[in-house]
């Protein structure tokens, strides 16, 4: 199981947070002027037999600035079946 929890508040200049991954692929910051910034948070995946806490997780700090944006997907779509992916690329013909 995968999961990719994120809080934030907003802050004078923008929004700042905290961002982790357990297994999940990674999330991304579109930065206003075009690029794009991975967010390093690799933590592993999550099973039932785990012990519940955080040491499980690898957690990071994130800004946004006005113009930014946070890009979180589902590992789902990019792990089916090709006939499902090309799917996708129809809808944005």
């Amino acid at each position: 199981m995968t999961a990719a929890p994120a809080t934030y508040r907003p802050s004078g200049d923008g929004i700042s947070g905290h961002y982790a991954s357990a297994g999940h692929p990674p999330a991304h910051i579109r930065r206003a002027n075009g690029t794009v910034e991975p967010l390093d948070a690799a933590g592993i995946l999550l099973s039932p037999s785990m012990r519940l806490g955080r040491e499980h997780l690898k957690e990071t700090m994130f800004h946004l600035n006005p113009g930014d944006a946070l890009l979180l997907y589902t590992d789902g779509i990019t792990e089916a079946p090709r006939a499902i992916v090309d799917s996708f690329r129809d809808v944005g013909d």
